[in-house]
């Protein structure tokens, strides 16, 4: 097999549709990569987006992209449009945000003391940046049922 320097065409993964659902970060980073890989022009970023679009989703895009069409002066959607539809239309709750909060109230009530450590291990790992170590252990010992937090037993 002969190794040449000619220039290969990659073809990007076609990126999964979007219907509203889901993450909406996840979905327009999966759509840059393949415009991006692509090699499309930036000028049909938008229109060429679109096609990946369902539901809800499809239905915001259509909208707005009509609206701007139909609009003096006439233009079409920009990429930066189409975020904004998107994301004014399905904004994310903020997953850090989320899972610090529960994280800080989060109680041992009726949870085995395996099932609350479980949990407070998958709530802590979604924390950016990660509380240090001693904090950790903080927020652990208050979420604690008060009869195992005082067990020696559960102390080693």
């Amino acid at each position: 097999v002969a190794l040449t320097n000619a220039p290969r065409r990659v073809t990007p993964p076609t990126p999964k549709p979007y219907d509203g659902t889901g993450r909406l970060d996840a979905a327009l980073m999966h759509f840059e990569n393949y415009l991006i890989t692509g090699g499309f022009p930036l000028t049909s970023w938008a229109s060429t987006a679109a096609a990946f679009l369902r539901g809800d989703a499809a239905a915001a895009y259509e909208t707005r992209a009509v609206a701007m069409f139909n609009a003096a002066p006439r233009r079409n959607m920009t990429w930066a449009d189409f975020r904004e539809v998107l994301e004014h239309s399905f904004p994310q709750v903020d997953a850090d945000y989320t899972a610090r909060a529960e994280l800080h109230g989060l109680k041992q009530g009726t949870m085995s003391t395996r099932q609350f450590y479980t949990k407070f291990v998958r709530l802590a790992d979604q924390l950016n940046p990660r509380p240090t170590n001693p904090d950790l252990c903080q927020m652990f010992g208050r979420g604690l049922n008060k009869d195992v937090e005082n067990d020696p037993q559960t102390q080693k």
